[in-house]
């Protein structure tokens, strides 16, 4: 069985992963908020992360390919979420903003950082 937020998965490690690490703090946040979407087991959600250490694809790619399944805003939630869990490298931010661009959404740090 494939995923349905397989590129949704993938476009959130790609974040996250612009230090040059994805923390377990990550992919626990990353992993928490997929399986409100989706029923996932760790195993599954493991391997998406295995291939994604293989991928080549950007992140315009990866945005390119999103299931729809989750809103565009959610995504932004998650991603900002995910990658601030272990602290917010200056890379990572990057990436985030970029991806804020790509939807057409204005980061809103402080909002995102206050939401339950």
């Amino acid at each position: 069985m494939q995923p349905k937020l397989k590129n949704e998965i993938k476009l959130l490690a790609l974040i996250c992963a612009q230090d040059g690490v994805l923390s377990k703090a990550e992919t626990s946040v990353i992993y928490k908020e997929i399986c409100e979407f989706e029923n996932l087991k760790t195993e599954t959600f493991n391997l998406i992360i295995d291939e994604f250490f293989e991928d080549t694809f950007s992140l315009e790619e990866y945005f390119k390919n999103l299931s729809g399944e989750i809103p565009d805003e959610k995504i932004i939630q998650i991603a900002f979420e995910a990658a601030s869990s272990d602290g917010l490298d200056l890379r990572e931010n990057f990436a985030y903003l970029k991806l804020c661009k790509l939807v057409g959404i204005n980061p809103k740090f402080n909002e995102l950082e206050n939401e339950d």
